[in-house]
């Protein structure tokens, strides 16, 4: 700015010394001297330069040169081009032009290298230019941002630039007239677009034309001689900014792509035999993937700074749009081309999921292409165990071979070479080079990787790892110490001056232009404290075109030499080119898809260090193909468990005979938890026969199980909605659990030893959570079977019997129940924190790494990732085909009706009635009226207690005589009025005769007491004689119990004198059988006096079929809907025993 002095009113009022020190520095520094004067071509679309004198035109020229030398010396081809019209085009003074590349026409080439916008008259030079002109806008004044400049150079008399194309003005172009002109009239507007000049003074200033006349421009005018300007334009003919432009100039980087620097003539036809030769150390890993600013190609040497190169790790920052992809591809494309498998392996790893680079996922060497690790926490875990396994994958080799070769082991892979280069019989170990792109990314989201990086990049010097680092932005914080450990650095374009001085110790990476025409541009550090080089990568991920010269004709091969003209140059008569269309037409292709189309013919193949993740589903036939494991081996294949730092995957194999026998799968809903039983059945069906292997279902998960019921191996399946058939499936395996705990064969271990038809046995319950509150209430918080299934977890495994339950949560599992389910197969859960897989030292849990949406993969407790194999349900029939006659026991059901023939004896001893089969084991069930001569039948209409009736009085009646047995029946509603008796027993349905036929009873059986005085001797052998007197009651809530209103038993209750017997009903001689109504009932053992005595003095109970919800509770026990003659016996012990009444009117 400005530095004025403020006006003062009265100088004399100013101190005299110090006033003339301000005048004086004032004066001296008004004026800046020698200040540069520019002129701004892309604002300006002609110029016109006059002369003064018998020299004009010289000094003319020397101006334009020196404006020509600034103008290329400061900006390369891609930003500036020169053209000229001079009929002294060979002249010195402008013949020095054609060493320029900035005069280099895109794409054209004449008999000595590119042609070139050099013309000897202007009427040529438009046609030269006509191509160029015809694309470009009308010019607006405003520079052209987006296309070459073009500064057009017009020394010839007899052409009007005016009349011509050149004349209208075109974006990006500015035409400079050399003389030729007469100078203006004075009454000229100047045009600030075309600015008119004059040299004067002898060549020493420039003039430029305002309103009325000249006003100078420049007092002291550039000049440059001929000498000076062709010294400049040699000097300048090796540059080239872009590489991979069509009209590259010299030999070094003409057509300086990915197949010139390489030497390859057609990269559609490798000799992939001669790339990949043996190369000597030196120029191994050592590859050229872009020019440098002179032009000379730039090499990636990945060999280990101790070997002469580079690496062996280094770090890439680039910023969006800065070409990092491109240059990564440059280099993988070029090391890949140049090396085979057993001397360069790569895994490229993407965290951000760009899909450029999965082009190079065919290629013989590509180990893997891993990409979308930000989306796929799994990914990222593989990856960290994938670096970790090779690490001690390659530290075990080196250690094993060295002991075998010189007794210790290899400190290095150098040493392990040079074994192999003394004569030892070594496989080689390839150069693993790791390609993190985004590493910032992933450091972010697992910040516990930078441990790994520095681990990796430390131990991988001596093992050939090789790691280059690549992102967009640099974050000192979150990298932690992986960039002390990188040896070179390539910074492209940055966002910061701060992050180019990171990367490369200077701000040159900032100040790169921006732009599509930039991109792939940076500066390469070579070492720690390196000068930076800059450079240009090739340009690789474009679609190739064939060299269309490879079919050319050669007439005369032998090679002529030519002068380098200014001119075009002829290229002779000697080459005859094929028209385009005699070409054959190839469907277009990228460079990179077809290099490696052609390598991946060729061997040898990359080790498969990484396995792809348990992404895709499994056919169990290729599970149980592949696991190796023999039929009736008692163990079969469930999945694949992942071992990627093992680099393999093993199958998940369940083992009957381990201590590993029973199994537990929890998992969320839809993890796969039913597949996996069904993965289960099947896989152990396939090796083994319906008399080794059998399963007993309970399916609470969705019916999903009861596919499998057609299977010969499965005895049964029982849904939520059985509960008879679930209580069978329990009684049976009790059973068989009894009869193998009194058997001593099981101890021999042979799958033959039980020799009871079932083999090993599986219960499996899926979904415990739903079987547990099954069969509850407010006070049985627990289905009373979860008992059974404990009992069988900790005790049948030693018998041959097995549980496999699947559950939503660990915590639905019992306490009791845990330590026995041996093998535990963790699914994906909703919330990782109840995960039971722990890692230590980790901080993640490894169950937020399952993922989501893809049923049946999940965690062992050794934290290995599987996958559960994919059950063929259309399998079964092939299954039951190989065991024709086959099967499984099946669960046998209580019968719906049950006929009295198929109990056999029905009356075995005295007082000892057979009422039915009970449920536990179908075995006939007993009442002993000698120990409990009480019987309470409670339960709805139709649900069987006249039946029962019936029968207790049909059996007793056959197997007694008159003398031994009466009956008194109080029957209200006359079910049984049909059932003969025998003489003088009383039957009645009138509820007056009840009182009489109860003071009736009661004086009999009363009399049967002992008298009063006997002593302790005879009290002891007392006993009463007469008959047993059986008192049925049928529907004893039909009987009012209500005092007699009138007659001679007025006031009298029935029961009244009932009750007082039926303590000493025993000794007495008194059986009483009482049936009642289960609704209310619970009602009813409260206020009725009769049923609450039968109660309080623990009377065998049968329930038969009630409303659980208006029937209350007896003894703790609820009722059910029941088939009819089906019934609940509550004994003694309170203990509920299910069993199917005999129903005597039905005959088998």
């Amino acid at each position: 700015s400005a530095v004025r002095v403020a006006d003062t009113a009265d100088e004399i009022d100013l101190e005299p010394v110090s006033h003339s020190a301000l005048r004086s520095l004032l004066d001296t520094q008004r004026t800046v001297r020698d200040v540069p004067v520019g002129l701004d071509v892309a604002s300006v679309s002609r110029v016109t330069v006059l002369g003064e004198g018998e020299q004009a035109g010289d000094e003319v020229r020397a101006a334009v040169r020196a404006w020509l030398a600034q103008a290329v010396c400061w900006h390369d081809p891609t930003m500036l081009g020169v053209a000229l019209a001079s009929p002294e085009l060979e002249s010195p003074e402008w013949s020095w032009l054609k060493w320029l590349p900035h005069t280099d026409i895109a794409g054209a080439v004449d008999g000595v290298g590119p042609a070139r916008y050099l013309a000897a008259s202007g009427e040529q030079l438009v046609g030269l230019l006509a191509p160029v002109l015809a694309t470009r806008p009308p010019f607006t004044g405003e520079p052209a941002d987006a296309v070459r400049h073009l500064l057009v150079i017009v020394d010839d008399p007899n052409f009007d630039v005016a009349a011509s194309v050149l004349g209208a003005g075109r974006a990006g172009v500015t035409v400079i007239v050399v003389g030729g002109a007469s100078a203006p009239h004075r009454e000229q507007y100047p045009d600030p677009e075309r600015p008119i000049l004059r040299i004067t003074a002898g060549g020493q200033a420039i003039d430029r034309w305002q309103t009325g006349g000249w006003v100078r421009f420049v007092d002291a005018a550039d000049s440059v001689s001929v000498a000076d300007v062709g010294h400049l334009g040699r000097r300048l003919s090796r540059w080239d900014s872009n590489p991979t432009h069509a009209g590259l100039r010299s030999a070094g980087t003409r057509g300086a792509t990915f197949t010139t620097l390489l030497g390859i003539a057609d990269a559609s036809q490798l000799d992939v035999p001669a790339l990949w030769s043996p190369r000597s150390r030196e120029d191994e890993l050592r590859v050229p993937i872009g020019v440098t600013a002179t032009g000379e190609p730039l090499y990636f040497d990945l060999k280990d700074e101790a070997e002469g190169g580079m690496g062996p790790h280094g770090l890439m920052i680039g910023m969006t749009g800065s070409g990092k992809s491109q240059t990564l591809m440059s280099i993988l494309l070029s090391l890949l081309t140049t090396h085979s498998a057993d001397r360069l392996i790569v895994i490229y790893a993407d965290f951000k999921g760009e899909a450029g680079a999965d082009i190079f996922r065919h290629f013989p060497q590509v180990v893997a292409v891993i990409s979308n690790m930000a989306e796929k926490k799994s990914l990222a875990d593989r990856f960290a165990d994938t670096l970790r396994g090779e690490v001690a994958r390659r530290e075990l080799l080196l250690r094993e071979a060295g002991r075998r070769v010189q007794g210790s082991a290899f400190n290095s892979v150098t040493e392990y070479e040079a074994a192999i280069a003394a004569g030892h019989d070594l496989a080689p170990i390839p150069t693993l080079f790791i390609v993190a792109d985004e590493f910032t990314l992933m450091l972010a989201d697992h910040p516990e990787y930078a441990e790994l990086f520095d681990y990796v990049a430390r131990k991988g010097r001596s093992f050939r790892i090789h790691i280059l680092f690549a992102s967009q932005t640099l974050d000192v914080g979150k990298i932690k110490d992986i960039d002390k450990n990188t040896s070179y650095r390539i910074g492209l374009k940055v966002a910061s001056a701060s992050v180019s001085r990171q990367i490369i110790g200077v701000e040159d990476a900032y100040h790169i232009e921006s732009g599509k025409e930039h991109k792939g541009e940076g500066f390469l550090v070579p070492a720690p404290g390196a000068a930076p080089i800059k450079f240009r990568s090739t340009y690789v991920d474009g679609i190739y075109d064939p060299p269309r010269r490879s079919r050319a004709v050669v007439i005369n091969a032998l090679p002529e030499p030519r002068l380098f003209t200014a001119a075009a140059v002829d290229s002779g008569q000697d080459t005859t080119i094929v028209d385009e269309q005699e070409l054959p037409e190839v469907a277009p292709r990228k460079l990179i898809a077809t290099i490696g189309d052609q390598l991946a013919g060729y061997g040898p193949q990359a080790p498969p260090l990484w396995l792809p993740p348990l992404e895709e589903p499994i056919p169990l036939a290729a599970t149980l193909a592949t696991a190796g494991i023999s039929e009736r081996a008692l163990r079969w294949p469930l999945g694949q468990i992942d071992k990627p730092f093992d680099m393999r995957r093993d199958p998940l194999v369940f083992d009957a005979r381990s201590a590993s026998g029973n199994l537990l799968i929890h998992g969320s809903p839809k993890s796969g938890k039913t597949t996996a039983l069904q993965t289960f059945i099947l896989s152990a069906a396939a090796l083994h026969s319906p008399r080794e292997v059998s399963f007993y279902c309970v399916d609470y998960g969705g019916g999903q199980l009861r596919a499998l019921d057609g299977l010969a191996h499965v005895g049964s399946v029982a849904s939520g909605l059985e509960p008879d058939k679930i209580r069978r499936t329990f009684g049976e395996l009790e059973q068989l659990l009894t009869a193998r705990q009194q058997r001593e064969a099981f101890r021999d271990g042979s799958i033959g030893a039980f020799n009871d038809g079932y083999g090993e046995v599986f219960l499996i319950i899926d979904n415990l959570y739903g079987f547990s509150r099954d069969n509850t209430d407010a006070f049985n918080t627990r289905n009373p079977l979860l008992a059974k299934v404990t009992e069988l977890v900790n005790v049948g495994l030693a018998y041959g019997i097995h549980v496999v339950v699947t559950t939503p949560s660990w915590l639905e599992v019992p306490l009791a129940m845990r330590d026995g389910l041996g093998l535990r197969l963790e699914l994906k859960l909703h919330d990782a924190r109840d995960s039971n897989v722990r890692v230590a030292g980790a901080l993640t849990r490894p169950a937020e790494a399952v993922p989501a949406n893809q049923p049946g993969r999940g965690l062992t407790m050794a934290a290995e990732h599987f996958l559960i194999a994919q059950p063929d349900l259309e399998q079964i029939a092939a299954i039951n085909a190989r065991h024709p006659g086959l099967a499984a026991p099946p669960v046998r059901l209580l019968p719906t009706n049950l006929a009295p023939e198929e109990l056999g004896t029905l009356y075995p001893a005295p007082e000892h009635v057979v009422i039915g089969v009970r449920e536990e084991d179908l075995a006939p069930v007993q009442v002993d009226f000698t120990t409990n001569p009480l019987l309470l039948v409670l339960g709805d209409t139709k649900s069987g207690k006249t039946s029962l009736l019936r029968h207790l009085i049909r059996t007793v009646r056959e197997h007694n005589t008159a003398e031994q047995v009466a009956f008194t029946v109080i029957d209200r509603r006359l079910h049984l009025v049909d059932e003969p008796l025998y003489p003088d027993n009383e039957y009645t349905a009138n509820v007056d005769r009840v009182i009489p036929a109860m003071l009736g009873l009661s004086a009999l059986v009363g009399s049967r007491r002992p008298p009063a005085g006997l002593s302790a001797t005879d009290l002891a052998a007392w006993s009463y004689e007469g008959h047993t007197h059986y008192l049925i009651i049928d529907d004893v809530d039909a009987i009012p119990d209500t005092p007699a209103l009138s007659g001679p038993y007025a006031g009298q209750r029935p029961w009244t004198t009932l009750i007082e017997l039926l303590s000493q009903a025993t000794d007495l001689g008194l059986r009483v059988i009482v049936t009642g109504r289960a609704t209310g009932s619970g009602h009813a053992l409260m206020t009725n006096p009769l049923l609450r005595r039968l109660n309080d003095l623990q009377a065998t109970t049968l329930m038969l079929s009630g409303n659980p919800a208006d029937s209350g509770k007896i003894r703790g026990q609820r009722f059910a809907r029941l088939p009819a003659g089906r019934a609940i016996l509550l004994a003694d012990n309170d203990e509920p025993t299910y069993l199917q009444l005999v129903n005597p009117q039905f005959s088998q």
